[in-house]
């Protein structure tokens, strides 16, 4: 771990001969991981040797340290044979305290199994999230990452999960790092394609909501094992331990992890100032816009919302700021990853943009501008919806058009409730029309709420042949066909809004 840019803190086992496993004496310990420093002087980094007393200890093997600037605390791992096996757990200190270290209780460590490889992060609100690695039931694989929350009542984590199927695989998972600017997870893995062994793994999101996994590629990664990526403050390099050919072999070349430092050629983030256009005018009655950044994602999540299951695209949420002073506000992304910005505002349709910075197209600041409008109360007709004569059920053609427009809309919007009215022309009893009329705006209102809309958004209303947009018959009372055709129409028009659900909130 980086204590800051000039202070390195690893652990390794020291000895100033080689140690055969097998050559060790009978009674005699063994050399013991501990901590050590080294410090950058003169742009060289220089051991200084043991780091800290109360976190080493010569009778268990320590490693792994882990600390995040909202955290007083310095996590780390300490092992030691039980019964046979080597077992983990996962220790925390007070920064520059004189306390002794305190074992993480249950369920963070486990009693049967290892926990280990800790990492802090912080999940899209902010709060803390601690990473590590663990063995124990429940996983995909031999080793999985998992998370825990905070607790801010307890001052502690809380409620281990797995972080699921886009990190985790059915082999080993190991030594999470969390970019807390750009919100990726870097950990190695030798179960997701690589180069052989242990790769390195990039994956944009945080606890179980992620984006795609990708590789961090060459010269990061080699046929041999890397693992331990971690990146420096102003994240133009860092360090990663390795045993590729070239490393300081003591039995064989690739017997023995070495640390190396890296420095990107490129950089990895940018940011981006986003521009929110247009709300002055609404916000003293309608209060401030938030923005979200979203993490794009071609591939499709089966969510549970209010009940149904509905398939929806995976999009991640990143962050998202309110604008309570002025009308700019600022994300870090990832270089080469799509994002999509979502504005959401009372009084206003949400308004989305996709943005994405390139190598080849690289800037260090990224600008947008969205903006709103207040939305038309005036109905708006669907076009091609239709139904068999003398029916109100859906055709399958009328369904598609209802998925584009009124299942999009109400999707990501909420907040707002709309009115469904269907139409008839003036052929037939007055009243025949208007009950014809209110069964097929509650058949779009059926469909709309099993796919998963919230039944509060929608109202439906038959208004059979009162409200005809052009006459049924001619100036001379003759048939008026295509006018008649024009009124046999299904419309849709804003008539409030839901408090307090300005945005879309999933669960998985």
């Amino acid at each position: 771990m980086l204590k800051n840019d000039s202070l390195l803190i690893f652990a390794s086992v020291y000895s100033d001969s080689l140690i055969e496993e097998k050559a060790i004496e009978p009674g005699k310990k063994k050399n013991k991981n501990q901590f050590f420093k080294a410090v950058m002087t003169d742009g060289v980094w220089k051991g200084e040797g043991l780091y800290d007393d109360l976190m080493n200890s010569s009778e268990v093997d320590v490693a792994n340290g882990a600390l995040h600037l909202k955290s007083p605390y310095i996590y780390y791992t300490r092992c030691a044979i039980v019964s046979g096996k080597r077992k983990c757990d996962l220790y925390k200190i007070r920064k520059g305290g004189s306390e002794p270290a305190a074992i993480l209780p249950e369920p963070i460590n486990h009693s049967k199994y290892s926990t280990t490889q800790p990492a802090l992060g912080t999940d899209k609100n902010g709060s803390l999230i601690l990473y590590f690695v663990s063995d124990r039931d429940g996983g995909r694989g031999r080793t999985d990452i998992w998370y825990a929350t905070y607790d801010s009542i307890t001052n502690s984590f809380v409620n281990p999960q797995n972080a699921g199927s886009k990190i985790n695989t059915r082999m080993d998972e190991a030594t999470p790092f969390f970019e807390d600017r750009t919100r990726a997870l870097y950990f190695s893995s030798n179960g997701w394609p690589g180069m052989g062994g242990f790769d390195i793994f990039k994956n944009i999101g945080s606890d179980k909501e992620w984006g795609e996994v990708k590789n961090v590629g060459y010269p990061l990664n080699s046929p041999a094992d890397d693992l331990y990526y971690i990146l420096n403050s102003k994240r133009d390099g860092g360090f990663l331990t390795s045993n590729r050919d070239g490393g300081f072999s003591i039995k064989h070349p690739n017997c023995c992890d070495d640390i190396y430092e890296f420095k990107q050629k490129a950089p990895v983030s940018s940011v981006l100032e986003v521009e929110v256009q247009g709300f002055e005018t609404m916000l003293d009655s309608l209060g401030e816009p938030l923005v979200s950044l979203y993490l794009s994602s071609a591939d499709s999540c089966v969510r549970l919302k209010d009940n149904k299951i509905v398939k929806e695209l995976c999009d991640v949420l990143i962050k998202e700021i309110r604008l309570t002073e002025g009308n700019k506000c600022y994300f870090n992304i990832s270089v080469g990853s799509e994002y999509e910005i979502k504005t959401y505002q009372s009084g206003s349709l949400a308004k989305s943009l996709k943005i994405k910075v390139s190598k080849e197209e690289y800037t260090d600041t990224l600008k947008a501008i969205i903006r709103l409008q207040e939305y038309s109360k005036d109905a708006i007709m669907i076009k091609n919806i239709y139904y068999e004569y003398k029916k109100f059920e859906l055709t399958e053609a009328s369904k598609l058009i209802i998925d584009s427009v009124l299942l999009k809309l109400l999707r990501d919007n909420p907040h707002i409730i709309l009115e469904i009215s269907a139409h008839t022309d003036s052929v037939g009893s007055f009243n025949y029309n208007y009950h014809l009329s209110q069964r097929r705006a509650r058949s779009v209102v059926d469909y709309l709420v099993s796919n998963g809309i919230d039944p509060d958004q929608l109202k439906a209303q038959g208004y059979g042949e009162l409200k005809p947009i052009v006459h049924n018959t001619n100036l001379d009372g003759t048939d008026n066909v295509e006018g008649r055709a024009m009124n046999r129409r299904t419309e849709f028009r804003i008539i409030g809004e839901i408090k307090g659900k300005l945005k879309p909130e999933y669960s998985r």
